[in-house]
């Protein structure tokens, strides 16, 4: 129970520091998919794999049949677990589909936009008001390793909105985060071509 409430706490301490920013409404669900072994049980961890999460709907793919039929009688109980980890109802309902797990192939990524590194992030000094944010966010968390967590999370995602910004990055005409100032042609219902600045989450469909 005292690892829930912290985990609840994390959850707030997220939610009031990045209001207002584009993380704010895709950070909370997609943590779904960090603790899904952890609110499972590695028994059901080793048959499942959370393969995205869609609109407050968490998709996981099954080993087989009989698993998911089971897991599906027991998905009320792990929906509920999964909110009260992650600090509110953040999810509405879980997909399970049977046919098998999919191997882990990890890719490698050509960024086709300037990423900074880590050095470039570790010499961004943040503004006081910013430090003060995220200490007032950390306040209501009295976990340690969870405080210490969570605050390197927010002060790279801070550094990282202090680099777009130095690098006058544009607000994606969808949902208004910072984007890489790089006009995508979108086109407008009845008419022609249009240019448009999204970010990568809203050109994919995702945001």
């Amino acid at each position: 129970m005292k690892k829930s409430r912290g985990l609840t706490s994390a959850g707030g301490a997220v939610d009031g520091f990045f209001q207002g920013q584009e993380l704010a409404k895709i950070l909370r669900p997609h943590l779904a998919k960090a603790r899904w072994a952890e609110v499972v049980g590695p028994q059901v961890a080793g048959v499942t794999q959370v393969s995205a999460v869609r609109d407050g709907v968490l998709v996981v793919r099954v080993k087989n049949s009989v698993w998911a039929n089971e897991l599906t009688l027991l998905k009320d109980d792990m929906l509920r677990r999964l909110n009260s980890a992650l600090g509110g109802r953040v999810l509405t309902d879980i997909h399970f589909q049977a046919g098998g797990l999919g191997k882990v192939v990890k890719k490698p990524v050509k960024p086709s936009i300037e990423v900074p590194t880590d050095a470039d992030l570790g010499r961004i000094v943040l503004p006081k008001e910013t430090r003060l944010r995220i200490e007032t966010a950390l306040a209501g968390i009295t976990d340690e390793l969870l405080s210490d967590r969570m605050r390197r999370t927010m002060t790279h995602a801070a550094r990282m909105q202090e680099w777009r910004k130095r690098r006058h990055w544009l607000p994606c005409d969808r949902c208004g985060g910072l984007t890489s100032p790089s006009p995508i042609t979108a086109p407008e219902a009845g008419e022609g071509p249009s240019t448009a600045f999204l970010c990568p989450l809203c050109r994919a469909g995702v945001g």
